[in-house]
């Protein structure tokens, strides 16, 4: 707990508007897409933005994949 996550891996960053984003940009593995969802998940919040730009690790063609990611992120 003590410990500052790694730099654009699941960091939290604290925008003006007192909303806070949750920053994972270093590299879109499949594997920190799922962290972030399970995180979303558990996290108590009045409305969540998610924003996807590319997935990587995951062996499918383009069109399985954006499919997982949008049940995924509509589980969440």
């Amino acid at each position: 707990a003590r410990v500052p996550p790694y730099f654009a891996r699941l960091q939290p960053r604290t925008l003006p508007s007192g909303a806070t984003l949750l920053r994972d940009d270093f590299n879109g593995y499949v594997e920190t897409f799922e962290a972030c969802l399970d995180l979303l998940k558990d996290h108590e919040r009045g409305r969540s933005v998610l924003i996807v730009s590319q997935i990587t690790g995951m062996q499918t063609r383009e069109e399985n994949r954006l499919r997982y990611i949008a049940e995924r992120a509509a589980e969440t």
